[in-house]
């Protein structure tokens, strides 16, 4: 608990150690409960350390494959760092060789600086066929303000990639609905799905505060095909063009929106509140559970 509050000034070496001392130290206390406990003979008792031993070992089993599925993409270079709005930006690193991914997937960046070791998980923003990776960060914090102070030319490391957000059934249509930065995992579906000529049909709702905070707008108002349509959603602002709405994504928006409910699949991403409240109005609505994807960063 203490480590986990201090997490942000350990070395990544030190953070890993302690999860596997946990796990010494859970051993010990369950031989140390099964030989002497005082009721270590009763079937209760010994039915829980038995399911404590299996969740444990299964956890291992679990965190081991993962380690050995993770992939270390080798050394990329700092392109470009480009300003999106005033605390957002994206990252633009070249890669020794050409990386392999789907869109919507995300890596751990690591970065060989000022004691930054650990790893952090951002959403690959550019698309697979593209040379350069992008990812469009919001920065929040001391390892975002140090990415976001990289020079041309510098080195990061890159892990992954990993998650399950991608495009699914491709037969019907995809709705996206992004907060913020949050858009980004769509900026890398959008432009994959460009490059199919018979694009699956995409609507997206993009909520923001005002349209200064709008990510690549130039880029998403110069795509005409007819397979993909657009809406802003402006809460601090009131805007009367055609692609704009006020206040938030609501019930209200994706019933005039959304041509049919049933034969979509709605894509969240963006602030927890926000998801959490659309996840509820989509329910409301009647859609099914399996058919509302939320980001997580779930590998």
């Amino acid at each position: 608990m203490i480590a986990s509050k201090i997490y942000k000034r350990i070395s990544y070496a030190v953070w890993q150690y302690i999860h596997i001392l946990i796990y010494v130290l859970f051993f010990f206390s369950l031989y140390h409960a099964v030989n002497w406990g005082s009721g270590s003979n009763l079937i209760f008792y010994k039915m829980v350390y038995g399911i404590l031993l299996f969740i444990v070992i299964l956890g291992m089993v679990y965190r081991t494959q993962y380690k050995i599925k993770k992939r270390h993409l080798g050394k990329f270079y700092v392109r470009e760092i480009k300003k999106e709005t005033k605390d957002i930006f994206t990252l633009i690193v070249k890669p020794e060789k050409r990386i392999s991914f789907n869109a919507g997937q995300f890596c751990f960046l690591r970065l060989n600086k000022n004691n930054l070791y650990a790893n952090h998980p951002f959403t690959i923003s550019s698309a697979p066929h593209e040379e350069d990776l992008c990812f469009t960060i919001k920065n929040t914090g001391r390892f975002t303000r140090a990415a976001f102070e990289l020079k041309i030319g510098e080195e990061i490391m890159v892990d992954g990639p990993f998650g399950v957000f991608n495009l699914r059934d491709r037969h019907r249509d995809a709705i996206f609905i992004a907060g913020g930065v949050g858009i980004a995992p769509f900026l890398s579906m959008i432009r994959d799905n460009l490059l199919n000529k018979e694009g699956q049909n995409i609507l997206l709702f993009y909520g923001v505060k005002i349209k200064e905070e709008i990510i690549s707008k130039e880029e998403l108002d110069s795509i005409k095909e007819q397979h993909f349509r657009k809406i802003y959603v402006l809460s601090n602002e009131v805007a009367s063009r055609e692609e704009y709405e006020n206040g938030y994504i609501n019930k209200n928006l994706i019933e005039k929106y959304v041509e049919n409910i049933n034969n979509s699949l709605f894509y969240v991403c963006g602030p927890t509140a926000m998801e959490k409240y659309v996840k509820k109005t989509l329910l409301d609505l009647g859609v099914k559970k399996r058919d509302i994807i939320i980001e997580d960063f779930f590998w």
